[in-house]
């Protein structure tokens, strides 16, 4: 991004040209009204030209300092977080798996009980070693990411307990749990994708 900015000749150059604009006014009282007008006018052109200079100066320096925050936080996401962690994710959503697949087997209400409580030992685990993480990066980054969690765990909660739904039946099952896993791996990574340091 180019810096718009007053070099010292020009900035110079202005001001001198704008004082003896206002001493040649001062000094020919025989000048008409016009000339004296068109000097005036020459003199706020001249002043709004350099306000005008100063204030895309600052704007571009604002817009500058905000995009070095964005690299700044988008470098911190990838180093520290990414480069070492994407494995606890991948292997979050692989023992998710594992774990609903023992409802495939008719499991009572206790071993129903014992798989939430599994799950949710995971999720606290993953939510630990991974999703915490992002507070350093940006706090609505973290939101995101763990409200995809817990949307996963209470959908797999609700349809584990529903009574109605036989997942020993397989495309019930893959539709209801295996579909569901996958949604929230792809929303995480999604998530983490669409992020642009802001």
């Amino acid at each position: 991004m180019e810096n718009l900015f007053l070099p010292d000749s020009l900035a110079n150059d202005t001001i001198s040209h704008v004082l003896n604009q206002s001493q040649f006014i001062l000094q020919s009282p025989e000048k008409s009204i016009w000339d004296i007008l068109f000097s005036v006018a020459t003199i706020v052109i001249a002043l709004v030209n350099i306000l005008l200079v100063v204030y895309i100066y600052s704007q571009n320096n604002k817009k500058s300092d905000d995009h070095n925050d964005r690299v700044r936080k988008l470098r911190l996401l990838k180093t520290l977080i990414l480069d070492y962690n994407m494995r606890v994710l991948y292997a979050y959503y692989d023992d998710v798996k594992l774990i609903v697949k023992r409802t495939q087997n008719k499991p009572t209400i206790e071993e129903k009980g014992q798989i939430i409580e599994e799950l949710t030992d995971l999720a606290s685990s993953y939510r630990q070693n991974f999703i915490d993480l992002f507070l350093a990066v940006d706090k609505s980054l973290y939101q995101k990411i763990i409200d995809n969690s817990d949307a996963l765990i209470d959908g797999l909660t609700e349809t584990i307990f529903d009574e109605g739904i036989n997942l020993s039946h397989e495309p019930k099952f893959d539709e209801l749990i295996t579909k569901r896993i996958g949604e929230s791996k792809t929303g995480v990574v999604q998530i983490l994708f669409s992020y642009s340091g802001g």
